[in-house]
């Protein structure tokens, strides 16, 4: 019996020390503000201890923003989703653009816990509290139309998803801040992240694959600081730019230490459509971000592409697209292919001012990315779409049939 015991607590250890914890997430369809449906990605995170709801996974973000009404403003029967592990100590004012809002919040210290579903089984409980930002109230940015619909306060009351009707607020997964929330302490929480044991966070793998019809997608944190594991991730290593030592952005992740990046990380040495190629004016790069919160596919405006594209700037269906993204060590291009359609998301690609794409989720149906935190890179494999059992659910079996033998012998 003893032996078992002993078993049993070693292994419940090690699963509380886990190198790497696989989080399953969740692709919706949503409809904008604007009316429009895109597909966007969730995770199940309980805020200050309180219960799992569902936010939308945004590597186009820099920070961590959960829906939050005070108790007494909520309506009644309604009850409080954040739990109690929590302060808002030298809390400051802010305001944080996306899903067609600004949304004003007070900021908090809060623990967080991850889950792999609704009312499911917790995979991840931070050791620490991290700087979030309560998004208490939004106003709506429409200046090329009417007024859109507000509805985030009264829904946050009202315990209803206040974002695209689906999210309680937003996970900011970028590798990157902004000068203005990082002077709140905000910033985006996996390259904050450490186990109950010692090992912060190396990085993250985000696997995705067909948007249509996705099987398992998941969100892998990777606590290991060894990755001859994770082949074939060292595939493609982009971008000698990455991290930004001056400027803006500068600086690094709190408790981690990790540095910040650039919002824009990868670069784009041309891209091409219909045979038709351009390159930066100024001959340096676009910069590009694989943004899981983009509506579409994003690219610089170009005169060359005038009888390719339409009175709203999306490139004709049946076209070649190719993005060239460069590798780092190497004069070798990735080169991102695909045919263009009117899908948002997968294919479809619209133009837009300024030099810098959003590449939206179209990188992620084909390939797994790997945020590397504490090396500055990102890396692409071919995606996996059914990741190996976690250990998490390895360990849960094995505690469980260990139970089990303990419960026999004593029969």
């Amino acid at each position: 019996m003893k032996h078992y015991i002993a078993l049993l607590t070693s292994l419940l250890i090690a699963a509380s020390a886990n190198a790497e914890v696989t989080i399953p997430l969740q692709v919706d369809t949503v409809t904008t503000l604007s009316g429009s449906q895109k597909y966007a990605v969730g995770l199940y995170v309980g805020v200050a201890g309180g219960e799992p709801k569902l936010y939308q996974l945004d590597t186009g973000n820099d920070m961590f923003l959960p829906a939050y009404a005070p108790d007494a403003n909520l309506d009644p029967g309604v009850t409080q989703w954040w739990g109690s592990d929590w302060d808002n100590t030298g809390s400051q004012t802010g305001t944080a653009d996306f899903g067609g809002r600004t949304v004003t919040y007070n900021t908090a210290n809060a623990g967080i816990s991850i889950y792999d579903g609704p009312g499911g089984n917790m995979i991840y409980q931070s050791p620490t509290r991290y700087t979030v930002a309560q998004g208490v109230s939004a106003t709506t940015n429409n200046s090329s139309g009417p007024p859109l619909p507000n509805n985030w306060q009264s829904q946050t009351e009202a315990g209803l998803p206040p974002l695209l009707n689906t999210y309680f607020g937003n996970f900011g997964a970028g590798l990157f801040s902004f000068s203005n929330n990082a002077s709140k302490g905000l910033y985006p929480l996996p390259a904050q992240l450490s186990n109950p044991g010692s090992d912060n966070l190396r990085g993250y793998i985000i696997s995705i694959g067909n948007l249509a019809s996705p099987i398992n997608p998941t969100l892998t944190l990777l606590f290991d600081s060894d990755f001859s594991g994770q082949d074939p991730l060292a595939d493609f290593t982009l971008s000698t730019d990455l991290i930004v030592a001056t400027g803006d952005q500068a600086g690094n992740f709190p408790h981690t230490g990790y540095p910040l990046m650039i919002e824009d990380p990868l670069n784009v040495q041309a891209f091409e459509a219909d045979g038709q190629t351009v390159t930066p004016a100024d001959g340096k790069m676009f910069q590009a971000v694989p943004d899981t919160g983009g509506t579409t596919m994003e690219a610089p405006d170009d005169p060359a592409f005038d009888g390719i594209t339409n009175n709203d700037g999306i490139f004709d269906s049946n076209l070649d697209f190719i993005l060239k993204l460069e590798q780092s060590g190497t004069s070798d291009l990735f080169e991102l292919k695909f045919m263009t359609g009117d899908e948002p998301q997968i294919n479809e690609v619209q133009t837009t001012s300024g030099e810098e794409f959003n590449i939206s989720l179209n990188l992620y149906a084909k390939y797994d990315i790997y945020f590397d935190a504490a090396g500055g890179t990102m890396k692409f494999r071919p995606t996996t779409a059914i990741p190996e059992p976690s250990a998490y659910t390895l360990i849960t079996g094995l505690a469980g049939l260990i139970g089990l033998v303990i419960w026999r012998r004593r029969k």
